[in-house]
């Protein structure tokens, strides 16, 4: 029994081993589903954690973009404060300035008893030219005509018409005598007919008038001036216009007026007539028309006063003249209304002060201004206009009249950098043009439309501002800078 036992047990034993060996066999033949769910489960966790990897990145990266516009933002705020305060002291400067300015406008005080610098009750001379003229002729002294020096001939010239003109009045007696002399001689020997300059030199000199035996009525008129110079009889050219009788124009002409034992004569040589200034005003008044005297009312070393286009205008500045200018407001007893002057202001004079009297700078629609149309002021870095000037305003670097608000500007200062108008809304061809100095440019907030060729030639000219909405034409800024950035005002 117990051997039976026995061999149960054996038996046993041998087909538990038998059925280990058989399982590890089966485990190394066929892999666990515990595995496989493990890779994928590796798997699906890594798909995860890179999803949760690209969200942290995107998130990194939204961050980073946000702190970079808040940071350009910033920098904006940043910049924007910096120009609004750099504007504002712009502002405080320019007007600090302005108020120094003001506080250094006192006039000089005037060295002649003719001259007053301020405000005063002289007249503003009325009438037209020959009126102004024969009020002007009760003014000066007409033996200053004879202390003139004539710059239209040479000494040698001025001798050899002297001898001539000796002979001319050998015999007569008085001044009136020997005009009569003189002028029934021109009226004779010179014929009128246009002639050529010779080398340059102008035709109507005296010298070359008697040379050729002709010329047009400015050399009548000059022959006429000089010869009764050398008989010691005041006479001086005037330029102006002649008219028929029925009032129709005849065309620009020049004439004389003769000073002769204390009474001024008319004489229009070219037209074989004189005229008594006093006794035929009315008649010679309605065929000739005074514009200019060629002749200087007053001189001192700054400057020269004279009647020019129909105004007592200042006509030269000199080269003394201090580097502020005041212009002058009246001389005995009337006003200067004009600014006209002949030659270039000299290059020292950086600015000129005007009160309230001066209301012009001569004839400018007829292009014989020479400030604004013949750029005698090309120097000029401001023009200050007092503030109860009847006519004109002014920025320092551009003038309008006060009349005429909405149209172009009467002057702008060839020698500024900056340039900013005032007024207007639309800006047609040439408002601008040969400012070789200007820089910069602001339009006004009216502007509505820039047209081509508006600004031209301002070769420095670089920054171009304008209110938001105006439009410019393509050729708008033509000639200038090729750096040239146009950007709008901010409000």
């Amino acid at each position: 029994m117990k051997f039976k036992h026995y061999v149960w047990l054996v038996l046993a034993s041998l087909v538990m081993s038998m059925a280990v060996v058989s399982c590890k066999d089966k485990e190394k033949n066929e892999p666990t589903p515990n595995v496989e769910q493990q890779k994928e489960k590796e798997k699906k966790e890594a798909e995860e954690q890179k999803k949760k990897d690209d969200e942290q990145k995107a998130k990194e990266e939204e961050e980073k973009k946000r702190k970079a516009e808040e940071e350009k933002k910033r920098q904006e705020e940043e910049e924007a404060k910096r120009k609004a305060e750099e504007a504002r002291m712009q502002a405080e400067e320019e007007a600090r300035k302005k108020a120094e300015e003001e506080k250094n406008l006192t006039p000089p005080t005037s060295d002649s008893p003719d001259i007053s610098y301020v405000k005063t009750n002289a007249q503003v001379l009325q009438g037209d030219g020959g009126v102004k003229v024969k009020t002007l002729l009760t003014l000066i002294n007409p033996k200053d005509l004879l202390n003139t020096d004539y710059d239209d001939v040479t000494p040698k010239e001025l001798e050899e018409i002297r001898q001539l003109t000796n002979g001319i009045v050998k015999g007569k007696k008085n001044h009136e005598e020997k005009y009569r002399a003189i002028f029934n001689w021109i009226i004779k020997e010179i014929k009128y007919a246009l002639v050529k300059a010779e080398n340059g030199v102008d035709s109507n000199r005296p010298a070359l008038v008697l040379k050729n035996r002709k010329c047009v009525c400015f050399g009548y008129a000059n022959l006429l001036k000089i010869m009764c110079y050398t008989q010691d009889i005041p006479a001086m050219v005037v330029l102006g216009e002649a008219f028929w009788n029925n009032g129709k124009k005849i065309g620009d002409h020049a004439w004389n007026y003769v000073y002769l034992d204390g009474r001024w004569l008319v004489s229009d040589p070219t037209a074989r007539r004189d005229f008594d200034l006093k006794k035929e005003f009315a008649k010679h008044n309605k065929v000739l028309l005074p514009l200019t005297l060629i002749f200087n009312l007053f001189e001192n070393e700054d400057y020269v006063i004279g009647f020019k286009n129909r105004e007592l205008s200042l006509i030269q500045v000199k080269n003394k003249a201090p580097k502020r200018l005041f212009v002058p407001f009246s001389w005995k007893g009337y006003q200067l209304t004009s600014v006209d002057p002949n030659k270039q202001i000299p290059k020292q004079v950086e600015s000129l002060v005007l009160g309230n009297n001066i209301v012009s700078f001569g004839n400018i629609y007829n292009n014989v201004s020479g400030l604004v149309s013949n750029g005698y002021g090309k120097y000029l870095k401001s023009i200050i206009i007092k503030e109860d000037n009847p006519e004109l305003e002014s920025n320092g670097t551009v003038i309008y009249k006060k009349s005429n608000k909405g149209a172009m500007p009467l002057y702008i200062l060839n020698n500024a950098e900056k340039v900013e108008l005032m007024y207007g809304q639309t800006f047609g061809k040439n408002i601008i043009i040969d400012k070789i100095k200007l820089k910069t440019l602001i339009f006004p907030k009216t502007a509505k439309h820039i047209e081509d060729w508006a600004v031209e030639n301002c070769p420095l000219l670089e920054k171009v501002l304008l209110p938001k909405g105006c439009t410019y034409s393509k050729n708008a800024f033509a000639g200038c800078s090729p750096k040239l950035k146009v950007d709008y005002l901010k409000d």
